[in-house]
């Protein structure tokens, strides 16, 4: 038996890229068409119908991002709190609260895939710390 090339090896190379990309595209499509995700997509739609809603939430959105990153954990529980109270008027619109349990649903499958894709590869990454 003959000894692959380098031109083989490249080929098959691309090959294995194509498919990775072509498995890629197909879990896209089976996101998109979800139902998970197509009720994502109308909440989200019907929640900008309300501009100023979809402005306020997202100025939530926005600040407890902020707050998650802080470093100092016991002021960030506090933050949060006044936040949640300040913007208690959006939240606890039954359009808004929909909106984020549904965002919520695809979000935590979109952890899932991502979990489930990047299980077992080990990539070294220690020079991050």
């Amino acid at each position: 038996m003959e000894k692959p090339t380098k031109k083989d090896k490249e080929e098959k190379r691309k090959q294995q890229i194509r498919e990775i990309l072509d498995k890629t595209m197909e879990l896209r499509d089976l996101i998109l068409n979800s139902e998970d995700y197509i009720r994502y997509r109308k909440e989200l739609e019907t929640l900008k119908e309300s501009e100023k809603t979809y402005r306020r939430l997202n100025e939530f959105r926005r600040k407890n991002i902020d707050i998650q990153l802080l470093e100092d954990e016991s002021r960030s529980d506090e933050l949060a709190r006044e936040l949640y109270s300040e913007y208690s008027d959006v939240l606890n619109l039954p359009l808004v609260e929909r909106f984020m349990i549904t965002e919520q649903t695809i979000c935590k499958t979109m952890r899932k895939v991502q979990n489930q894709v990047f299980d077992g590869i080990d990539l070294d990454i220690s020079y991050m710390d």
